[in-house]
């Protein structure tokens, strides 16, 4: 395998133009389209089919591309561990645990993605709960995880990135029957189901409400957002989950006034933290190299 051949394919599919892969390699269109052709010619197998304005890969070229993408993002891996320059790039991945999905989430994900947008793509995984977000990030599952339980250990690094609100919902019909009590006496009269992965959310937002005097009948939690959002929707339930109007549109809104913030972060291993992914997660967040905990804010964990 002559790996400049491969590398020219490489970025000629990549770019999905010779001339943009000569262009980012510095090297003439000739010169490119000559290297691909001896990659062709040596294996016997065609890559891509010329057409005037692209080229647009065969079945064997997808098969090859998809072989080089993974050798060439590992290999800017390895340029990225021992330079500080924005050399190169290679697609990065996020992991939210599925209770934490939200508009505040969303806009950080998207304003990262623009960040990043000229070294690879921003991808996103849902993680169940906080012990699949560990495994993720202790196998290298994904570079950053998204979570509401900032690890303590010295091996990771934690980032505030948004404040969820939690708000609490009810069907239509059950607001209409209990429209005329308050919220402090409507979740005395039935179960309040928390979209959550564990109960440190329940304990913790539980004691919060105390303090406003507002006492719970009894609370149970769940990761799967359709189930709890059907109790709800029967007026067997008040629904208890991060604030996001466009998921919760069938349900009512029951409060609470006073706001209890659930600060969520973005985690990633300490040792990678001068990587690329890394120092743009921390030029989005306007952060050096301390940690961008959250100062004076609630935090339900």
């Amino acid at each position: 395998m002559n790996w400049n051949h491969l590398y020219c394919f490489y970025e000629a599919a990549k770019h999905k133009s010779v001339k943009k892969a000569a262009l980012k390699m510095g090297l003439a269109p000739s010169t490119v389209s000559e290297q691909v052709k001896k990659l062709e010619q040596h294996y016997d197998v065609q890559l891509f089919e010329r057409k005037v304005r692209e080229i647009v890969l065969t079945q064997k070229g997808e098969d090859v591309y998809s072989y080089a993408k993974n050798i060439f993002d590992n290999g800017m891996r390895l340029i990225d561990s021992l330079t500080f320059e924005d050399d190169g790039g290679y697609d990065v991945s996020f992991s939210i645990e599925s209770h934490l999905e939200s508009q505040a989430v969303s806009a950080f994900l998207g304003d990262y993605f623009q960040l990043y947008r000229d070294f690879g793509h921003t991808k996103t995984k849902r993680s169940k709960n906080f012990s699949q977000t560990m495994y993720f990030l202790e196998n290298d599952t994904v570079d950053i995880a998204i979570s509401d339980n900032p690890i303590s250990n010295d091996m990771y690094k934690n980032f505030l990135v948004a404040n969820n609100q939690l708000r609490f919902y009810i069907s239509t019909s059950m607001a209409a029957k209990f429209r005329d009590l308050p919220m402090e006496q409507v979740v005395k009269k039935l179960p309040v189901g928390f979209l959550s992965s564990d109960e440190s959310l329940i304990l913790n937002a539980t004691q919060l409400l105390k303090e406003q005097g507002i006492y719970l009948k009894e609370s149970f939690f769940s990761e799967h957002l359709e189930y709890l959002e059907t109790l709800a929707l029967r007026g067997e339930i008040i629904l208890a989950a991060i604030g996001n109007e466009t998921i919760f549109q069938n349900l009512y809104c029951l409060g609470p006034d006073n706001e209890i913030a659930v600060p969520t972060y973005a985690i990633l291993k300490r040792n990678n933290e001068n990587l690329l992914y890394a120092r743009k997660l921390k030029d989005l967040l306007h952060v050096e190299n301390e940690d961008n905990t959250a100062r004076g804010l609630i935090n339900l964990h």
